[in-house]
């Protein structure tokens, strides 16, 4: 990952660690200029930014929490991550959308279905807020006879803490469509329309996490993206190159293999050759790069035994199989949705590979401060998979003048990585983003692990490639307060 620092006036003012609770709009259309507002505590004013994309140029407003943003025609499309920070510590990452669609705020007045915002064209992304209490939002489009509607929210994947749901009116105001808590929380609607005329789309969330309250949620962090479009996803970008291919055919190793499941909710079946002994890794991917597929996922030996089914793994929605193969021929692959649903944005990719020794290492935590002259220690839990024995060290980009690191003890199977790091006392305090990585120690063709925070990737949403990333603030030693009379 690329590091992008927008670099503010150091201001003499007392200042404390800056909270970011939401971006609004919480992305754009890639090429455009826009100014964007953050949600927060950020005092001093102006605070300095950081983005995951370097593409993305920020630059602060003379209003406190206000952003000219220019996203470059050079910006990957696709999520990334946003923190502001100041000498004193960096807020929690926020996700921050990179769009290839136009985009627009939300307006006025569209509390009711009588009084919709008008919407002209799509593809378009609706840009909203649940500002208060039952708040709702309506927005009406016109649609025609044999076009498929797929209209998505991303909100708690954006970190919002609502838990939203989509509704669909026909023409003549009766609701025809509801969807909710397709990909985490967040909904994905698809309908396909039977006559030409005006539909409207219902936006209203519930608190997350669930309270006694009944009302509707509302706030000024509540933060929405409403994704509306007409046309077919493209199967071999979902969301990497891979071969389009379709229920039936007999797949070869090793291989990454795109399809979308059937409307008539029946599995997929595909034919994977092993040799007996063979050992083969079977996974789909899907939800964590957005479907609403839920998938399941048989694999049924030659002699028609079951071999065996997966439905969640690792506590993750998307299945994976590690088969050992018993007997030589061909196995099937037999994949279906949870709740027997199909479409085009129930899309996937059956991924084929022969297990290599790896290794994952993740931290809790996304953010640390230290003191100078003291110490403070990164926990970081090792695991190991397929075997992995090989000895590992720890690597760390742009640490700060005056702080090092020992190299730490590694378990040589899963287990606890205790990495202390320490600051002289002459160390000049600062707040950077650290890149830190576990490196094989000798040479090998094993990939480097890196970490995985809790931050909005955690919601499943989005896989987004923030994972070597935390960041260290410096401060100034404590000093006692004395009181004379």
């Amino acid at each position: 990952m690329q590091i992008a620092l927008l670099l503010a006036p150091v201001s003499l003012l007392l200042a404390a660690v800056p909270q970011l609770d939401g971006i609004y709009p919480a992305g754009g259309q890639i090429g455009t200029t826009f100014e964007v507002s953050l949600i927060g505590n950020f005092d001093p004013w102006p605070i300095q930014i950081w983005c995951g994309n370097p593409a993305i140029e920020f630059e602060p407003g003379k209003t406190k929490g206000s952003l000219k943003v220019k996203i470059t025609a050079e910006a990957e499309v696709g999520p990334t991550l946003i923190r502001v920070f100041n000498s004193e510590g960096a807020s929690a990452p926020k996700t921050f959308m990179v769009g290839a669609f136009p985009e627009i705020l939300e307006g006025a007045d569209n509390d009711a279905l009588t009084t919709p915002q008008p919407l002209s064209q799509i593809p378009l992304v609706v840009n909203g807020k649940l500002e208060k209490r039952d708040d709702i939002d309506f927005f009406r489009l016109p649609l025609k006879k044999g076009q498929t509607l797929t209209a998505t929210i991303d909100g708690y994947g954006l970190g919002s803490a609502i838990d939203p749901f989509l509704h669909l009116y026909g023409p003549d105001g009766q609701e025809i469509a509801l969807a909710s808590d397709s990909r985490n929380l967040d909904p994905i609607l698809t309908h396909a329309i039977a006559e030409n005329g005006d539909y409207t789309i219902q936006v209203v969330a519930i608190d997350h996490k669930a309270s006694s309250n009944v009302s509707f949620a509302g706030g000024a962090a509540m933060i929405y993206r409403l994704n509306l479009r007409t046309d077919t996803p493209d199967l071999a970008t979902f969301p990497t190159a891979a071969t389009v291919t379709k229920s039936g055919n007999r797949l070869p190793l090793p291989g990454r293999y795109a399809s979308n499941l059937r409307l008539d909710g029946k599995p997929d079946s595909f034919q994977i050759p092993a040799e007996k002994g063979q050992k083969i890794n079977i996974r789909i991917e899907a939800h964590q790069h957005g479907s609403p597929l839920d998938g399941v996922l048989s694999i049924i030996r030659p002699d028609e035994k079951l071999y065996r089914t997966v439905d969640d793994f690792n506590k993750k929605p998307d299945p994976e199989i590690l088969l050992t193969a018993p007997l030589a021929g061909d196995y099937e692959a037999q994949i279906w949705d949870r709740f027997q649903r199909g479409g085009p944005e129930f899309r996937y990719h059956l991924v084929l590979e022969e297990p290599e020794p790896d290794f994952s290492a993740t931290v809790t935590a996304s953010a640390f401060t230290l003191e100078v002259g003291k110490s403070l220690e990164v926990p970081i839990k090792l695991v190991r998979a397929n075997g992995h024995q090989e000895p590992l060290e720890v690597q760390i980009e742009n640490l700060p003048n005056g702080v090092h690191f020992k190299q730490p003890e590694v378990p040589e199977k899963s287990g606890d990585v205790k990495l202390k790091l320490e600051a002289k006392p002459d160390a000049i305090p600062t707040s950077v983003p650290l890149k830190i990585r576990l490196h094989p120690s000798t040479a090998t063709k094993s990939q480097a692990a890196t970490y995985s925070f809790q931050t909005s990737g955690s919601r499943g949403a989005y896989l987004i490639d923030e994972t070597e990333i935390i960041w260290l603030t410096l401060i100034e030693p404590a000093k006692s307060v004395i009181n004379s009379e």
